[in-house]
């Protein structure tokens, strides 16, 4: 009697266990279309976006190689670009709208509104350092930047606290 529970409650965990594999999925796991088209990129830009941040990091660190940094380094802005390329051709927006407000010289410093000038890098009023930053990360900006290095994201001028 208790060989046949057992065999019983075999069979049970067995179909159980297996029963996943020969389920009949009637919507698929993952969506499709244009909308998950454009999530993927995103996804991949974003992941591009991260493997260069990590390089950098790990080039400062001296944990790889000036050759192979540069190797990496273009390999993954090539793959960037095509992201960015295939996102274009797309249709939709590549990037979110940034809602901060935006600081321009002529509005004044950013922490008491006192006016400065464009060439300022302290604020004569208060001493707040004023530098050109990446709207997407923060990151400081030469004024040779079109794009910024560590998030590519496109360059835009304003004026942040350092």
């Amino acid at each position: 009697m208790s060989a046949i529970l057992i065999a019983g409650l075999a069979v049970v965990a067995i179909a159980f266990a297996l029963y996943p594999l020969f389920k009949n999925e009637s919507h698929p796991r993952h969506a499709t279309g244009p909308d998950a088209a454009h999530e993927n990129l995103l996804s991949q830009r974003e992941a591009t976006y991260n493997a260069i941040k990590d390089l950098e990091f790990d080039h400062a660190q001296g944990k790889i190689s000036d050759a192979d940094y540069a190797t990496l380094r273009e390999k993954y802005e090539t793959k960037a670009l095509n992201i960015l390329a295939q996102l274009e051709t797309l249709g939709k927006p590549i990037v979110k709208e940034d809602s901060r407000p935006l600081h321009l010289p002529n509005n004044g410093c950013p922490r008491c509104g006192e006016p400065v000038a464009s060439h300022d890098k302290f604020c004569a009023n208060c001493g707040n350092a004023l530098t050109t930053r990446c709207s997407a990360c923060g990151s400081a900006l030469d004024a040779s930047d079109k794009f910024c290095p560590h998030c590519g994201a496109a360059a835009t001028v304003a004026l942040a606290p350092a």
